[in-house]
């Protein structure tokens, strides 16, 4: 290398005039205005941006490349110089310095949405909480995208390989948050997965779903897990998606004429959402309790439905009694090999799409309404249904709220919840066969057998 030359004030016109160096040479023009970079020549006329500085203790200076000029500014190597100087400094070497930064790009990308959520649920389920299975489940189903499903697993006993079914989560088809950094979730992504939530479930599904996620940041960022310095949901609060006082207190509980329009109006949408839908009437049963539905969860025979705690809100086993006519709509169904019973993929997914359902299901109602020269109904939503049962139970047909709440396996309050254990299979399937009868007599009263004299039915 030939002797540096003074330092100079290093400009654009003056780096395009600097001459090759001698052969098997080069030099270096160091900058008057930045200690320690300067531009590197060779014998060819390649010119790069350097800083030479000897690291403390060291022998000899190192020298770090910045970039070729023109590809690289003089602003820029100048603006990047302190950052090596600094390095050097801590003793450092910017091979160092990049080996640490691909090595913390490569944990960050490790520590992935899927990653945290798995840790968090250890960790819910380690404390105990009531609520831990319902915030596993939400989580899973609506950030990470898969489904509680049947699958066959092949295990050791007794020194013998054993094939059976288990049902687990398994990955569905849509990845959602599953391979994403936790780190690289913005506040912007959490609010347009919750808006696409309520699009599809509704105000209430979106809430659950903010509940759950909000819970797993401020999670990991008290901890300082997994890299996250603030919670992307911090700041996000109920109306921030939309959601008021007013839309989580509903009261809407279903007439007669409304029930009977519902009714009918599903059975010209048909299967699978038509067929669903009365199910919900007849059952009163939350909306995924019913639309997940599997093949192995319900007894034909003994006209029970089982939903596992996994999949029902208070994280215990609900056994729903059939009423006949749900057993009848049930063994009319489409059989297929894979498990669920509500589905457009012949079993392998449960039904989805369900918004765009309750909007067909809405125009056969309204079609039909205008038809016959009603009223236009007034707007529900299938959680409605529900609070219908509920109402009528204790209101029409004289059952006992303990067994009305039962039915719809809401948690009992008090010492109820701590002694009373028991299933009230009988209790509860006298309650649904009693409003089964009376909503068939309310729904198509020439075909129905019913208890119920003429005017008894007050059409609400």
């Amino acid at each position: 290398m030939v002797a540096a030359a003074s330092k100079v004030v290093l400009t654009d016109r003056g780096l395009k005039t600097l001459k090759p160096a001698p052969a098997g040479k080069r030099y270096i023009v160091w900058d008057a205005m930045q200690p320690h970079l300067g531009v590197r020549v060779t014998e060819s006329g390649a010119v790069s941006f350097v800083v030479v500085k000897r690291s403390p203790g060291a022998a000899h200076p190192d020298t770090h490349v910045l970039g070729r000029y023109p590809t690289m500014t003089l602003k820029a190597a100048r603006n990047a110089a302190p950052g090596i100087l600094g390095m050097l400094a801590e003793g450092k070497s910017p091979s160092q310095a990049r080996a640490e930064e691909a090595r913390e790009v490569a944990r960050r990308r490790a520590d992935t949405f899927a990653t945290a959520v798995e840790k968090f649920i250890e960790y819910e389920e380690g404390k105990r909480l009531r609520t831990a299975r319902e915030t596993a489940a939400t989580l899973r189903r609506e950030f990470l995208g898969q489904t509680w499903t049947r699958v066959k697993v092949t295990a050791e006993r007794d020194g013998k390989p054993i094939t059976e079914w288990v049902t687990q989560w398994v990955d569905g088809p849509e990845p959602i948050w599953r391979k994403r950094p936790i780190t690289e979730i913005t506040r912007r992504d959490v609010i347009e997965r919750l808006d696409d939530i309520k699009t599809r479930g509704g105000k209430h599904a979106a809430r659950h779903a903010l509940g759950a996620v909000r819970k797993l940041f401020a999670w990991a960022e008290e901890g300082e897990r997994f890299g996250l310095a603030e919670s992307p949901a911090a700041r996000i609060r109920d109306k921030t998606i939309g959601i008021t006082g007013r839309d989580l207190k509903r009261q809407r509980v279903l007439g007669d004429a409304e029930l009977r329009d519902v009714w009918r109006a599903a059975g010209t949408v048909g299967y699978p959402f038509g067929r669903l839908v009365q199910m919900l009437m007849l059952t009163g049963q939350r909306l995924n309790d019913i639309a997940k539905a599997q093949r192995h969860e319900i007894d034909i025979d003994a006209g029970i439905l089982t939903v596992p705690p996994e999949r029902f809100k208070t994280n215990v086993l609900q056994e729903v009694p059939l009423a006949p006519r749900a057993v009848e709509i049930l063994k009319a169904l489409p059989k297929f090999k894979a498990g669920y019973v509500f589905t457009t993929t012949a079993g392998v997914r449960p039904i989805s799409g369900l918004s765009k359902m309750k909007a067909r299901l809405d125009k056969a109602i309204a079609d039909k309404r205008d038809e016959d020269g009603g009223e236009p109904m007034a707007p529900w939503v299938l959680h409605d249904l529900r609070r219908t049962l509920r109402t009528r139970l204790t209101s029409d047909l004289d059952v006992d709220a303990f067994i009305a709440e039962r039915v719809l396996g809401h948690a009992l309050p008090g010492l109820h919840g701590v002694y009373d254990q028991g299933a009230h299979r009988t209790q509860k399937r006298a309650a649904l066969e009693k409003w089964a009868e009376r909503l068939l007599a309310i729904v198509d009263p020439k075909t129905s057998e019913n208890r119920f004299e003429p005017g008894d039915e007050d059409d609400r």
